[in-house]
């Protein structure tokens, strides 16, 4: 029986989804840079988009993000 990998799911928002994929387009730069085939295939991906592939990396940016904002809520309005 083969083992199958599962992909991770980031449980955000659309706007928190938007704001990862572009901070994540954002750090896609030299030296760490995605390389891609004439064809446009990526045959290296960089750390960043690397990082999305993990779901504890997600899992926390999720959770340091939603509490970062509940933070700053709390000093704004206190």
């Amino acid at each position: 029986m083969a083992l199958v990998a599962s992909m991770p799911i980031f449980g955000g928002t659309e706007k928190e989804t938007l704001d990862l994929l572009a901070a994540t387009e954002h750090s896609c730069t030299p030296p760490d840079q995605c390389v891609k085939n004439a064809a446009g295939a990526v045959v290296q991906m960089c750390s960043a988009h690397r990082a999305l592939l993990d779901q504890k990396f997600l899992d926390g940016v999720l959770k340091w993000r939603r509490r970062r904002e509940y933070l700053w809520e709390g000093e704004n309005h206190g």
